[in-house]
C-alpha cells in the first residue's frame, strides 16, 4: 500500500512500552489499515484544478501553476453546493514528512473519482484528465481503477481529446474510464424511445463505426433505415477516429432505468410505432447502455 516500515520506531525519550502509542509508532501494517479507513470516501472524489503561485528561486519572480485538487464529492443540487469551498481530501500528508511519504496519492488508489463537466470548452474534463496523466508519476497511474468524466458537450472539437482518452485507456488496462455524454440522454417522457434510438445509433456510428440500423426493423422508421451510403456520409461529417479501448465506456447521462422510461416504450408500442420485438430489443440495449455503457466490441 504505502512505504511504511514493518517495525515501529521507538518514540524519543522512552521505550514503546513506557509511552502511549501514537500513529507513527504503530506497525506499518496497522498504519496502512488506518490510512485505508481515513482516506476512503464511499461517494468518491472530485478532481478539479486550482491555480497556485510560486516564487522561482533564481529570479524571485512569481509563477502561476495549475495544480490538481481532489476533494470530497459535492452533489451540485445539495444546499449551499455553489458556496462550499473545495478542500483537499488528503490532509494527512500535511502533518509531517513521514505521513507525506506514506500517504501522498493514496486517495487516488482508494477511491473512484469524477472529473465534472465545465461550460468552458478550454478546460474540458477530457483535457483535465490528459493533463493529470501527463504530470502523474507512472507508478501512481497504475493505482487508478475508476474515473468518470461528465463533459457538457461532445462535438467534433472533442475528437482529439477522445483519441487521447482512448490511448490512456489502452495504456492502463486496469483503469475504467466512464465518459458520460451530455447529449446522450433520453429527453422528455414522450420522446424517450425516439431520442434513445437516434442518439444510440449516432454514437455507435460516430465513435465505433458500428451500424445499428438493423434495430430499426419493426419500427415506423424502418423504411428510412441506415443504408451504407448514409453511414458513409454521416461518418464523413463526424470525423472521429473509432474508439478501440475496451475499458473506455461511453454512457448516457441517466444512471438508472426508471419506470417512466419503460412506460414511454410501452406507449410507443401501443401507438403502433414499435413492434413488440423491437420494443424488447431497444429496452435491452437501453439497460446495457445505462448499466455498462458502450465500449469497443460491446456496443
Amino acid at each position: 500500500m504505502s512505504n511504511t516500515p514493518n517495525s515501529p520506531s521507538p518514540p524519543p525519550g522512552g521505550h514503546p512500552s513506557q509511552t502511549a502509542p501514537s500513529l507513527l509508532t504503530l506497525p506499518g501494517e496497522i498504519r496502512n489499515r488506518i490510512y485505508e479507513f481515513a482516506l476512503h470516501n464511499p461517494e468518491g472524489l472530485t478532481h478539479t484544478t486550482q491555480i497556485v503561485k510560486i516564487r522561482e528561486p533564481q529570479s524571485g519572480k512569481k509563477k502561476a501553476l495549475i495544480k490538481p485538487l481532489f476533494h470530497a464529492f459535492i452533489h451540485p443540487l445539495s444546499p449551499g453546493a455553489d458556496n462550499r469551498p473545495a478542500v483537499e481530501y488528503n490532509q494527512l500528508k500535511y502533518v509531517c514528512r513521514q505521513l507525506y511519504a506514506e500517504t501522498a496519492g493514496l486517495e487516488l488508489k482508494l477511491n473512484a473519482w469524477v472529473v465534472p463537466g465545465k461550460y468552458d470548452r478550454r478546460v474540458s474534463p477530457e483535457a483535465m484528465l490528459v493533463r493529470f496523466t501527463r504530470s502523474c508519476a507512472p507508478q501512481r497511474l497504475t493505482w487508478l481503477t475508476n474515473i468518470s468524466l461528465s463533459p457538457t458537450v461532445c462535438d467534433c472539437g472533442a475528437a482529439r481529446d477522445l483519441r487521447l482518452l482512448d490511448r490512456i485507456s489502452q495504456a492502463n488496462p486496469r483503469l475504467t474510464i466512464n465518459l458520460f455524454l451530455s447529449n446522450f440522454h433520453f429527453g422528455r417522457k414522450a420522446m424517450y424511445a425516439l431520442r434513445l434510438m437516434s442518439q444510440g445509433l449516432a454514437i455507435a456510428l460516430t465513435l465505433y463505426g458500428v451500424n445499428l440500423g438493423f434495430l430499426l426493423e419493426g419500427t415506423r422508421w424502418a423504411a428510412n433505415g441506415l443504408r451504407e451510403d448514409k453511414v458513409k456520409a454521416y461518418r464523413a461529417r463526424h470525423p472521429f477516429s473509432s474508439i478501440e479501448a475496451r475499458n473506455l465506456r461511453v454512457r448516457p447521462q441517466e444512471r438508472e432505468m426508471t419506470d417512466e422510461f419503460v412506460e414511454s416504450f410501452v406507449e410507443m408500442f401501443a401507438k403502433g410505432y414499435l413492434s413488440k420485438k423491437a420494443m424488447v430489443t431497444w429496452l435491452s440495449f437501453a439497460k446495457h447502455w445505462i448499466n455498462h455503457g458502450m465500449s469497443y466490441g460491446k456496443v
